[in-house]
């Protein structure tokens, strides 16, 4: 039964109670005198029929912390959000604990970029019924295409992929105008969830024009660089250079998750230095070899930690990235 009907039977049936019609549709008196000698089933028909009580927030679980700071800048206090996998963990692959499994419970939302990605949680999710899940992904590849990169729009993405599958990078979360189409689909699904709630929509919007805005000022910053080379531990930031037309010249780990070889590292070192690239690290994969590489005099190196541990906004942790690749490229 809708929501509508049943508030204004719960409060025809109470002044029906004291003598009181306040409606003299024939139907509507009928329906009441059928009800009214059901009381107590009518009152807990109400209860969970009616909308949630003010103060009472959606509840948004994403699948890694970024997409958190996407939401809780966009929606504020209009959603209650939190994020599923550690920041120090890889979103390639994971193991739920039990905690996990409560929280993906709790939620009522979902969001995650998609199988592309978060390759360990298609069949988990299948077990969540309850929950609205929204995948970032397939909505910007049906809705915002020109925001996406392609695979084979990055010299390396061949060699160095194949972890992945589909046709677009899934680190889309390192573009600031990306993050404003993810907090606009979102809008859709919270906007569906609680129509009488907060303006969704009107946020979203909002908050688009502002990571447009914050793109364009950080696309102003890095126009005054001279060197533009980057050198990535993997392959997963040409978003971010994408959008501050820097250069990704090459990866250091051909996969992610696998420490490179000597020979590899060797040949980095040279390229690093010869094209004065800043080398962007990640603390998600530091091992002692490549620690040990990075402490070679001539090399530019900056870390990044693509799943934004330390910062509670997204703009701050975009503007974090670029400070510090700005700083390592002008070192030169």
């Amino acid at each position: 039964m809708p929501r509508l009907i049943c508030i204004m039977l719960c409060y025809n049936l109470s002044r029906n109670s004291q003598g009181v019609t306040p409606y003299h549709s024939k139907d509507m008196q009928l329906i009441i005198r059928s009800l009214s000698h059901f009381p107590q089933a009518l009152l807990l028909l109400c209860l969970f029929t009616l909308p949630a009580q003010a103060g009472d927030k959606i509840k948004v679980l994403t699948s890694i912390k970024p997409l958190s700071l996407i939401v809780n800048e966009a929606f504020g206090d209009a959603v209650q959000v939190d994020y599923l996998l550690p920041p120090m963990a890889s979103p390639h692959m994971y193991q739920l604990k039990p905690s996990d499994a409560r929280r993906l419970q709790a939620a009522e939302v979902f969001l995650w970029v998609g199988p592309e990605l978060e390759r360990f949680l298609p069949k988990i999710l299948e077990k969540y019924t309850q929950l609205e899940k929204v995948d970032a992904l397939s909505y910007l590849e049906s809705s915002q295409d020109t925001l996406l990169l392609a695979f084979n729009q990055s010299k390396h993405s061949d060699s160095h992929d194949h972890s992945h599958d589909g046709a677009h990078d899934p680190h889309v979360w390192l573009s600031a105008n990306v993050a404003g189409a993810v907090a606009l689909n979102l809008a859709e699904t919270l906007s569906r969830l609680d129509p009488v709630g907060a303006d969704y929509q009107s946020m979203a919007r909002k908050y688009q024009t502002q990571m447009r805005e914050l793109s364009e000022a950080s696309q102003m910053a890095a126009q005054q660089l001279n060197n533009r080379n980057l050198l990535t531990y993997h392959n997963g930031f040409n978003y971010f250079a994408n959008e501050l037309s820097l250069n990704v010249v090459d990866v250091v780990a051909l996969q992610p998750e696998t420490s490179p070889g000597a020979r590899h590292l060797s040949d980095i070192k040279a390229k690093a230095i010869s094209l004065q690239a800043c080398i962007v690290v990640e603390p998600q994969y530091r091992a002692s070899a490549i620690d040990r590489f990075f402490t070679i005099p001539n090399l530019a190196i900056t870390e990044i930690d693509p799943m934004g541990s330390e910062y509670t906004t997204y703009s701050d942790y975009y503007r974090g990235m670029v400070k510090r690749v700005l700083e390592c490229l002008s070192s030169h």
